[in-house]
């Protein structure tokens, strides 16, 4: 998650450039903020890689300076091996 007060104009170039293949979407900062749990120094510290199950529970929550993502090596594994056991889950 991350944010931009141009997040509007700026998405279609975004997703024309980096050809996603997941959703990609947008939210005011308020509501980007309201997703991130914590206490209120972290709750302010964008990006921040936010996981929501099923039920629409945040599940787990990363800041961009966090072991999870800091090493470009691991960032994708770890996200892959997260995503994946969210999606096995049943509900």
């Amino acid at each position: 998650m991350t944010y931009s007060e141009d997040a509007v104009k700026e998405l279609p170039g975004y997703i024309a450039e980096v050809k996603p293949t997941y959703p990609v979407g947008f939210c005011t900062y308020d509501q980007a903020i309201s997703l991130v749990e914590g206490n209120a120094k972290d709750r302010r510290t964008l990006p921040q890689l936010v996981f929501i199950d099923r039920t629409g529970r945040v599940v787990a929550q990363y800041k961009g300076s966090s072991d999870f993502l800091q090493y470009d090596q691991d960032r994708e594994k770890n996200v892959r091996e997260f995503v994946t056991k969210l999606v096995d889950a049943r509900p």
